[in-house]
């Protein structure tokens, strides 16, 4: 138990929350009204989270992390959670007694990430993820098996179970461990910063940048905004006005050609950017420099982009 959670959490039973002819499966679809819920624990069975909108904080006896769209977990049987910062936060609960896995014709134990997902009483698994259309054919699946539930078409509870396999076996194949994901896009953000810190005179686009850290534009926004805490559009102005200060500093050039060589090809916008940043336009700036009134390295250290998060 965590140190801030309650001493006894809601206990959730099986047949609290699944249809009594669903011997070892159920799938429940939770939407949240609120910013956060009750502790509760899972007696008996495991549950396995898949998120697919907004957003929340998963607390647990492990810690706590963040989840969004895409991610899955498992909660072990006799775990305690609960959610909180919730914002529109929708999710498939998929409850699973651990004798079903026997009933498997194959064996799931061999394929990835199953061990790590189902590692026994009152474990923590690690945090998962899936996107784009294995997520929505994940989705998919498990819809399925919820229009069988609903229908009861003769065979329906074998077909139930049967598409709850392969919402499970996509699940273990595709799942990717969200820490070496994380490591992977911060190694590939890490080469869009660095191609931005040569080229400054080129001109960036988001789409030129996602090519070279070989993302998609939309993961390349979210992922950068996540690693480096800022944005690449306000990440590249910061790098692009800590050289024109250096410039500044250390040549005799004129400031419309600092202008040019850090990457701003109109003036009026370096140096509106350039007041908003340093309270003054980049000619006045100059001679404060010049003068002793600023000092350009403690005037830097507030702008500087943020560090890369590896």
């Amino acid at each position: 138990m965590t140190k801030n959670g309650p001493k006894t959490p809601v206990r959730l039973a099986w047949s609290m929350l699944v249809h009594e002819r669903l011997a070892h499966v159920g799938i429940l679809f939770r939407k949240y009204s609120s910013s956060s819920d009750l502790w509760h624990s899972h007696e008996g069975y495991y549950e396995l989270v898949l998120a697919f909108s907004g957003t929340a904080v998963n607390e647990t006896e492990c810690g706590r992390y963040s989840i969004r769209s895409g991610d899955l977990f498992v909660m072990a049987p006799g775990s305690v959670h609960h959610y909180v910062a919730m914002n529109q936060f929708q999710h498939y609960a998929i409850l699973i007694q651990s004798d079903i896995f026997s009933q498997f014709p194959g064996n799931l134990a061999k394929l990835p990430n199953f061990r790590d997902l189902f590692p026994g009483e009152k474990s923590c698994s690690p945090l998962l993820h899936v996107e784009g259309k294995i997520l929505q054919g994940i989705l998919e699946i498990i819809e399925n098996a919820c229009e069988e539930y609903r229908n009861r078409k003769s065979g329906w509870l074998e077909a139930f179970y049967a598409e709850f396999f392969r919402a499970l076996i996509a699940i273990l194949r595709y799942g990717q461990n969200t820490k070496q994901k994380s490591d992977q896009a911060a190694y590939q953000i890490s080469k869009a910063v660095r191609f931005m810190s040569e080229n400054l005179q080129e001109e960036h686009t988001l789409e030129s940048l996602s090519g070279i850290a070989q993302m998609s534009v939309s993961n390349f926004r979210f992922q950068f905004k996540t690693i480096m805490g800022t944005s690449p559009v306000d990440y590249l102005i910061c790098l692009r006005l800590k050289q024109a200060v250096m410039l500044m500093e250390y040549t005799d050039l004129r400031v419309s050609e600092i202008m040019l060589r850090t990457g701003f090809k109109d003036s009026s916008y370096f140096t509106r950017k350039f007041h908003a940043f340093f309270g003054r336009p980049p000619r006045e700036f100059r001679k404060a420099i010049q003068t002793g009134e600023i000092i350009p390295s403690e005037v830097l250290s507030s702008i500087m982009p943020a560090p890369l998060r590896m």
